[in-house]
């Protein structure tokens, strides 16, 4: 064994085949091997229908033909716009038959009342659109003659437009003029001249106009500095506007200043305000200067008095009243100024807002006349735009005139020339059949419906078929694989029921019933890949056999598998890991009983739980009677044990797990093991589910040695059955002569075995050394 179950070492390099998600494939040879035969059924049942609808959706209709023959003249036509160019003879008959069917021929046929008077030309609303289409042509390769066709669903109204037909373009096509003075001619130059003068005439105007439009463009300089000093005019008014408005509002911030210090002032009068100077004026006033001279000649007295005198004397007490009766008089005279002070500045700040107030409404004034100068100004402006923009729309309008009657000359010039080269055309042409019409309906309308019908079914039954290749995301070849993986597909195994001689035989058992048959031979394939590893590896001893949905086969591969390593004369283990749907044992035989489970519990040994099957080197472990036990306990170290236990006794170990999209217990063996086999059921998985589980398997690092797909169906084009012929024919024997009685007997054991008796099928593993 190549690796150690208690310990899984990340051995894989990145260049490992990749999982990639399936997208949008296409794939013709599958497409047409599986679409094929439904394309096929829809398109014959559609078919029917489709081309009886449009066989009876036709009307049925008559045609009358007749025969024009274009007789070659070799003649050079020379165009005087070209001296070196030539009407052809195919361009000339292609010119004459288009107007044979345009509106120059059947203008004519229309205004005739008879034609007019016909049931299914009368309830047309298009008239000519509908003649149009009852005409055809017809040109031979081989011949000069041009056979013309009118269809309609009445043969009398068929033969009659085409004989009105013919004989207008007989009239004015076959009647060829001579001479280039003709009346059509002088009637074309009539038109030409009147075009000529009504062009000078727009020349004319256009000259006036644009003269006028020079001239009111040609004081745009002008305009442009008025418009200029217009605008500095309004621009400086808003700039003297601002500046006023500041102004005032500066003043009014000083008058809310000086209300706050009026407020502050009438709470408390003695106290000094130092703001607008006020207190300065205080100290300046007269009042207050005398009354400070008065205090301080006072308070030198006192201060004499008090050198001589007690404090207690008569004449320093009165003294001391007088003082603090002049210091009163002082703050009075104090405070009487600051307040004549405050109103003062009040009266001047009121003054100066006045002032500014004044001189705001002044520019103001300023400002509105300059505004309106301006925009006066702009209207003007606007209404000379105005004028000059209508005057380049009637100008445009006249070249656009003058560009149509120049083109209109041009082709009254071209018509002129045509006309009087006519006569010099490489052919003359005949009428060589009168018109004539088939008693007989023409179904040709009603075939080329009816085979639109089968077409239109093809169509459906292929578009079907695409659709179906295009949804399909189910696995059903090798190529499927290959469009998600790079991994090998090891194995083909073809469905019981393409193989003639399997169609009753056990699945499970088939490498031992029917050694000989192609499908053990597919098994024989992957033993070899177990057995010859790539890059010259070690054989793989544990392998874990997984799907990724149920019905895949995925248990009938683990179990022939075991068989085929059996055969090989190795000693093999094969463990059921499916507790939810336990079915191994079932098929070699032997009732289900204690397993996994049990041993992962402790209450049974090892050895005890060996399964003795029907084949000598091959045991088997199921998973237990106990389920729940199971599904928690498979990353335990008792199951590691348990598996190196199993490496060291047995030659190979192959497990079978439940599907990898229903429950994780082959995820959490499948870093352990040696190889894990992906079984593929065709038809049975789907792309996104396969990507998936093997996205999933090599996130874990686990080794996928490949793929194998189950259940192939024979497809057609494909090698399968083919193969099995060959196959067969080579062994040169048939599926009733394979030797059946090497396969031992297969005995159920009956529950009431004792078990004395029923431990005798347990199978002891043994030692090399024994």
């Amino acid at each position: 064994m190549s690796r150690d179950f208690s310990t899984v070492v990340d051995d894989f390099t990145s260049d490992r085949p990749k999982t990639r998600a399936p997208g949008i494939h296409f794939d013709i040879k599958r497409f047409l091997n599986l679409r094929l035969l439904s394309v096929v059924v829809i398109a014959a049942v559609l078919s029917l229908p489709l081309a009886i609808a449009g066989w009876f959706a036709a009307p049925d209709v008559f045609t009358a033909s007749a025969v024009l023959h274009f007789s070659s003249v070799d003649v050079n036509f020379l165009d005087q716009t070209n001296n070196n160019a030539t009407v052809s003879y195919e361009k000339f008959v292609g010119t004459e038959l288009a107007k044979l069917k345009h509106n120059i021929v059947l203008d004519r046929v229309l205004e005739m009342p008879e034609i007019l008077k016909l049931p299914s030309i009368a309830n047309q609303v298009d008239k000519l659109a509908y003649l149009m289409g009852t005409l055809s042509t017809s040109k031979s390769r081989d011949n000069e003659l041009v056979t013309v066709y009118c269809t309609m669903k009445s043969r009398d109204e068929a033969l009659l437009v085409l004989q009105k037909v013919m004989e207008v373009y007989e009239t004015q096509t076959l009647t060829r003029i001579s001479s280039a003075d003709t009346y059509q001619i002088r009637i074309l130059n009539e038109q030409k001249e009147a075009r000529g003068i009504e062009l000078d005439q727009q020349r004319t105007r256009i000259e006036e106009l644009e003269g006028v439009l020079g001239s009111m463009d040609g004081g745009s300089t002008e305009n442009s500095k008025e418009a200029e000093q217009y605008r500095e005019e309004f621009l400086a008014a808003q700039e003297r506007v601002r500046k006023t408005e500041n102004a005032v509002s500066d003043v009014e911030e000083l008058q809310q200043k000086i209300d706050a210090i009026k407020a502050r002032h009438a709470a408390d009068k003695s106290a000094p305000i130092y703001e607008f100077d006020i207190e300065t004026s205080v100290v300046q006033d007269p009042r207050v200067s005398s009354s400070q001279a008065q205090l301080s000649a006072m308070e030198s007295q006192v201060a004499l008095l008090a050198q001589s005198h007690k404090p207690s004397h008569p004449a320093l007490q009165a003294a001391n009243r007088e003082l603090e009766s002049v210091a009163t008089n002082v703050i009075k005279k104090e405070q009487l100024a600051r307040t004549d002070a405050l109103k003062t500045v009040e009266g001047q700040y009121v003054l100066q807002l006045e002032a500014a107030e004044r001189a705001l409404s002044d520019e103001k004034a300023g400002l509105e006349s300059a505004q309106k100068r301006y925009d006066d100004y702009v209207e003007s402006q606007a209404a000379n735009r105005e004028t000059a923009s209508k005057e380049r729309a009637r100008i445009q309008q006249l070249k656009e005139l003058s560009d149509t009657n120049r083109n209109f000359i041009a082709q009254l010039e071209s018509r002129i020339r045509q006309i009087q080269l006519d006569e010099r055309a490489p052919a003359k042409v005949s009428i060589a059949s009168q018109p004539y019409a088939s008693p007989i309906k023409d179904r040709k309308t009603k075939f080329l419906l009816a085979i639109l019908g089968v077409m239109v079914a093809i169509g459906l039954g292929v578009a079907y078929g695409v659709a179906r290749e295009l949804l399909d995301r189910q696995i059903r070849t090798r190529q499927d694989i290959g469009r998600i993986s790079d991994l090998p597909t090891i194995a083909a195994i073809p469905h019981l029921s393409e193989d003639r001689f399997l169609h009753d035989a056990d699945s499970a058992l088939l490498m031992a019933q029917h050694p000989n048959s192609t499908i053990a031979d597919e098994f024989r394939r992957i033993l070899a890949r177990i057995l010859f590893p790539e890059d010259n590896a070690a054989e793989i001893g544990s392998l874990l056999v997984v799907s990724a949905s149920t019905e895949e086969g995925k248990t009938m591969v683990a179990t022939n598998l075991a068989i085929a390593l059996e055969q090989a004369n190795r000693r093999v283990l094969l463990i059921d890991l499916s507790s939810q749907k336990p079915d191994i044992e079932r098929k070699f035989g032997i009732e289900p009983g204690p397993g996994l489970s049990e041993l992962l519990k402790g209450e049974y040994e090892r050895e005890d739980l060996v399964r003795r099957t029907a084949f000598e080197n091959l045991g088997v472990v199921g998973p237990g009677l106990d389920a729940d036990a199971l599904a928690g306990r498979l990353a335990s170290r008792e199951m590691m044990d348990f598996m190196e236990w199993a490496d060291e006794h047995f030659d190979h170990i192959v497990v079978d797990t439940p599907p990898l999209l229903f429950m994780s217990d082959a995820k959490l063996l499948a870093p352990a093991m040696d190889g894990v086999l992906f079984v593929v059921g065709a038809g049975a998985s789907s792309l996104g589910m396969v990507s998936r589980c093997l996205n999933d398997l090599e996130q874990l690092r686990a080794n996928i040695i490949g793929i194998v797909i189950n259940g192939m169906r024979g497809m057609r084009g494909g090698y399968m059955r083919k193969n099995q012929n060959l196959f067969y024919a080579y062994t040169e024997k048939a599926q009733e002569e394979v030797v059946t009685g090497s396969v031992p007997d297969i005995n159920v054991l009956d529950e009431d075995v004792p078990d004395s008796v029923e431990s005798e099928v347990v199978l002891l593993p043994y030692d090399d050394e024994k």
